[in-house]
């Protein structure tokens, strides 16, 4: 797995709202002193004064300047209001925790860092309109290249007016989902996880198999005055500490889970007695956060879809199309994850001693967290609750399906099953249920 810490700082810059349009309005403004200063070396050794007279005038130039100025910062209030009105709706409609994966949006960002950016370097640009006379007039390149902003501005709006359209549609939202639980797999469990190169992972949860378990200083980290849910957790911090020390730290905690304050959050053994500073170091490595984010936390990814998924089949929305379509794509999910090794809880150093143990990410805690929910409130829609057992059924036909991934969903199916209210349904809808539970007994035979 990549670095945590990398990955979480990412993460934050990306979901905040500033980063990059002030880095687009930083590069612009530096852009028009740029330009500025070779107008005004040109002006020094080529033009003449004649030459912008024939040109344009002084005039003409602070009204064009002016106009685009003027457009541009109209344009970035109505792009404003839009943004907050579509993260009104996916609050609204789909839940408030979708927002993070909306405020990510680079093209959002970069769309209104380029219309302020924009109107800056123009209101540089029009400063500089014979700011250096007599030798230099008109700054004739900054002129240029603020018009070019103005048009490509123009075009800018019309795209992101057109990602707009096309974000607020549940289908492309769920996509758009989907996509990030694809790219959180990858990301995590493409490889097995090491700490460093000198380090090797073993599938091992036994405490008892530590070489080091007999010591006798055992020290408590506890979460102090902080509170929030665990974001990311440095390993490669936590595993250089227990070397460095001797010893090994015990995760109570893993992403996604909710710290409050003065929670017991690791445990570290050694040899030697450890200073309270180095077990403060320890809890620092794990990150916090307001809310769950899908740097490390794996069923957070799967949460997404089913929010979607149980929303939709809420009395308010009562979408279940959408409540399908979000299974569809929580079930790829599924089929990627069986091609994937779930990150082990022990890893040991060179010499075979554990540094760190970490709490066990399960097929059965994944599959639960994904379908639970979605089960419970798809008692009173048939169709969705048809639709679950039947992609359950072409899932376990799958090989190389582990086996504890396989008991986990065949278990959802027969809850799924055993929840309906059979005597409710008309002889049609009861032969439609049973013909695919069926058909999921004869893949598991």
């Amino acid at each position: 797995m990549p670095s945590s810490t990398l990955s979480y700082a990412k993460e934050r810059v990306y979901e905040t709202f500033w980063f990059f349009p002030t880095l687009i309005t930083i590069t612009l403004i530096l852009s028009s002193f740029s330009l500025i200063y070779l107008d005004y070396l040109i002006s020094l050794q080529f033009i003449t004064e004649d030459f912008y007279k024939q040109l344009i005038g002084e005039a003409s130039a602070r009204t064009t300047l002016s106009v685009i100025a003027t457009s541009v910062i109209t344009v970035t209030g109505v792009t404003f209001s839009i943004t907050v009105l579509t993260l009104s709706i996916v609050s609204n409609q789909l839940g408030h925790r979708l927002l993070p994966n909306f405020m990510r949006l680079k093209v959002t960002q970069t769309v209104l860092g380029l219309f302020i950016g924009t109107f800056i370097y123009v209101l540089i640009a029009l400063q500089a309109i014979g700011f250096f006379k007599p030798h230099l007039i008109l700054p004739y390149c900054t002129i240029v290249f603020g018009t070019f902003l103005g048009i490509v501005c123009f075009f800018a709006l019309i795209y992101f007016i057109h990602r707009i359209y096309r974000m607020i549609q549940v289908d492309s939202v769920i996509d758009f989902i989907a996509l990030g639980l694809m790219s959180s797999l990858n990301e995590l469990l493409l490889k097995k996880e090491k700490v460093k190169n000198i380090h090797t992972i073993i599938n091992k949860c036994d405490e008892g198999s530590n070489s080091i378990s007999s010591h006798r200083f055992i020290m408590h980290g506890y979460s102090s005055n902080s509170w929030g849910y665990v974001q990311a957790i440095d390993d490669n911090s936590l595993v250089d500490y227990a070397i460095n020390n001797e010893g090994y730290v015990k995760l109570l905690c893993k992403p996604g889970d909710f710290i409050f304050t003065n929670m017991h959050v690791l445990k570290f053994t050694s040899d030697k007695k450890v200073s309270q500073d180095i077990i403060d170091k320890c809890v620092s490595c794990i990150k916090l956060g307001s809310h769950r984010a899908t740097v490390s936390d794996i069923e957070f990814s799967f949460e997404q879809l089913s929010e979607i998924a149980v929303r939709a089949l809420s009395p308010g929305i009562n979408s279940p199309y959408t409540a399908i379509h979000s299974i569809d794509r929580m079930m790829q999910g599924f089929s990627l994850l069986k091609e994937k090794d779930l990150p082990e809880c022990n890893v040991i150093d060179d010499d075979g001693i554990v540094r760190l143990i970490k709490p066990v990410i399960s097929y059965e805690g994944i599959v639960r967290t994904s379908l639970n929910k979605i089960r419970q409130q798809a008692v009173h829609d048939l169709s969705v609750s048809i639709h679950i057992i039947s992609m359950i059924a072409k899932l376990v036909s799958l090989d190389s399906l582990p086996i504890d991934f396989k008991k986990s969903l065949i278990l959802q199916a027969e809850e799924t099953y055993a929840a309906i209210d059979k005597k409710q349904l008309s002889k049609s809808d009861l032969d439609d249920l049973d013909c695919c539970y069926n058909s999921l007994q004869n893949e598991i035979s």
